[in-house]
């Protein structure tokens, strides 16, 4: 919560995890969010990014750009029409809030990922988060979320909460370190740690695993980004329309990187389980 310029430097080395929010922004608060950022990256902690309403005004959409042209950013986490804007793939915005029906072609997000480095993640009736090589599902929440102004930004803090302790996590020595979650396929349905993946330390691949019926935790291939990729939506099309295609990850050997991309960036798991566990928590809630 911190954005006085003669803090916010301090702040960030005490942080295990850097959350920018947009929310209400002005040339100050965005001048501290740079400052911030480039804190965070000299000391290598994770920075998410909150694009909130980009795209409403010119002068909402120059100030992210300040940020996203002096930062880097390690996830950035918006709804369709933000991410849609962003990646150049058309999209509207009322306010804050994303138009209802919109969508945004996988490829598109996957291109935008790759360009910027770093993990898209856009929430949604399904989330959908990707690396720009692999893409994964989550299809769990309640329908509260959409008709509640803010929950989004309580979506990023989910995520910089994950991300940070993920962070952390090599410090931890075995007998300081918590216990982990049961993995999906033994936890309880009730079992508040059965969104999450499983723990990435043991070398499980979570999409290997079996999952609660509740939350969709899918790879998906990243379709070309060309014209005339034929629909093959399934029953429960993501926000991401038709191009989300479940198919099993291509192989690192046979994907090609693009010239000019960079690498896949990490935390790709962690935000997956954030979205997981926090759409578990609103469906809790809201019963």
């Amino acid at each position: 919560m911190a954005y006085a310029p003669q803090e916010v430097v301090d702040v960030v080395r005490m942080a295990a995890c850097l959350s920018l929010n947009l929310g209400t922004p002005d040339a100050q608060r965005v001048t501290s969010m740079v400052s911030a950022g480039q804190e965070a990256n000299l000391r290598g902690i994770p920075v998410v990014l909150d694009p909130v309403g980009y795209g409403a005004t010119p002068f909402r959409k120059h100030l992210c750009s300040q940020v996203l042209r002096n930062v880097r950013i390690t996830v950035i986490k918006g709804n369709v029409g933000e991410i849609s804007q962003l990646a150049d793939a058309g999209g509207q915005v009322r306010g804050v809030d994303s138009m209802p029906g919109q969508i945004i072609p996988l490829a598109a997000a996957a291109a935008y990922a790759r360009a910027l480095g770093a993990v898209v993640a856009i929430t949604g009736a399904t989330d959908v988060v990707t690396d720009g090589r692999r893409a994964f599902a989550v299809d769990n929440g309640h329908v509260y979320l959409s008709q509640i102004t803010g929950t989004g930004c309580t979506a990023s803090t989910a995520i910089a909460c994950f991300l940070g302790a993920e962070h952390l996590s090599p410090t931890l020595s075995p007998a300081s370190a918590p216990a982990p979650c049961p993995a999906p396929a033994t936890a309880a349905p009730s079992d508040p740690c059965s969104s999450l993946s499983p723990d990435p330390d043991t070398g499980t691949d979570p999409s290997a695993e079996p999952v609660p019926d509740q939350i969709v935790l899918q790879p998906h291939a990243i379709p070309p980004a060309t014209p005339d990729t034929p629909s093959t939506a399934g029953p429960n099309p993501s926000p991401l329309g038709a191009t989300c295609v479940t198919a099993p990850i291509p192989s690192a050997a046979a994907s090609s990187k693009p010239a000019g991309d960079h690498e896949p960036p990490p935390y790709l798991t962690a935000v997956v389980a954030a979205l997981a566990y926090y759409g578990a928590c609103a469906e809790e809630g809201a019963e």
